[in-house]
């Protein structure tokens, strides 16, 4: 694995540590806290250095946050209906839709559905996918919005992945194009594909679904212990979005080393802060941001007034409720 580029060495000097990034299998990217010490962020992401995080073990089996030893993509196939079939190492299948040359797999969830007790907390990244076949031939929900309610619900941490189906067939990696929609923070789903751009310029499009409106930014009461906010989880999710693709971006035939993003409105806002974010930065070298402007951030002395007018909407007194 090559470090991602000359960049990291300069940010090495600036006292980041880096971990090559590229490998089919669960890469750790380390990132020094306040205290000059490393933690392991990829299921542990630092929320503005919020405590480590936790979560209930009936509700979420750790065996999906650790990925196979030496996963790897060991078969792919197309039947005469376009099906398209990805065996992996450890005998998981994986089944997309060819359209055109195309191969589509869509719906393919990248971390742990944020329901109920799971709802605004960071991301837990999905690393296991041992079962039965999966098929990933039907885009996933949308996340939740006000603007439509068919197909969207909170269950929406998914990606939809399509890829030349030459270079699946020849084994070979094309680069990734990180796709974040936008949607002003408040709607938008990640179903765009362009499949002239795929075939022409051999790339994959991996489009990921994120939170926004309420479920992504609303902001917590004051925790303890910890600093006096919780919130950004619809910035973590394409973070990590990332980290997923770094084991199984090359299954399904992307390059996780040759990575750029693409965004517009608001989805270009949140690659913009993205760039201030260090843990962040192995995975693209390239950004491509469109029709943005930083015009959506709030001081932290307005959350407790935002937070009123949810409650009062809700008719509750606290989150809980």
């Amino acid at each position: 694995c090559a470090i991602q580029s000359e960049t990291c060495a300069d940010a090495d000097a600036e006292g980041y540590n880096y971990t090559p990034t590229g490998c089919a299998e669960h890469v750790n990217v380390e990132q020094p806290d306040e205290s000059g010490e490393c933690i392991d962020w990829i299921n542990d992401f630092p929320n503005h250095g919020l405590p480590e995080m936790t979560y209930d073990s009936e509700l979420v089996d750790e065996n999906l946050l650790h990925a196979p030893e030496n996963l790897k993509r060991t078969g792919f196939c197309i039947d005469e209906n376009g099906q398209a079939t990805l065996t992996l190492s450890d005998g998981t299948v994986f089944i997309g839709q060819d359209r055109d040359g195309v191969v589509d797999f869509r719906g393919v969830p990248y971390a742990i559905p944020p329901l109920e007790q799971m709802r605004w907390t960071q991301p837990l990244v999905k690393l296991n996918f041992a079962g039965p076949p999966y098929a990933f031939t039907d885009f996933g929900d949308a996340c939740a919005q006000h603007h439509h309610a068919d197909g969207t619900s909170e269950d929406c941490l998914n990606i939809n992945i399509s890829v030349p189906r030459d270079a699946l067939e020849e084994g070979r990696l094309v680069p990734i194009i990180y796709v974040v929609h936008g949607g002003g923070f408040n709607h938008g789903n990640n179903r765009w594909r362009s499949p002239d751009l795929i075939k022409k310029e051999q790339v994959a499009i991996f489009n990921i679904g994120y939170r926004f409106g309420i479920f992504g930014f609303y902001t917590l009461p004051e925790i303890a212990p910890g600093p006096p906010f919780q919130t950004n989880w619809g910035l973590q999710d394409p973070v990590a979005a990332m980290a997923f693709s770094q084991t199984y971006g090359p299954i399904f035939g992307g390059d996780p080393d040759n990575a750029s993003f693409s965004a517009r409105s608001s989805g270009a806002e949140i690659v913009w802060r993205l760039l201030t974010v260090p843990c962040a930065w192995p995975y693209f070298k390239r950004v491509n941001m469109m029709n943005m402007g930083l015009n959506t951030e709030y001081p932290l002395d307005h959350t407790p007034k935002l937070r009123d007018v949810v409650y009062g909407e809700l008719n509750c007194s606290d989150t809980p409720c």
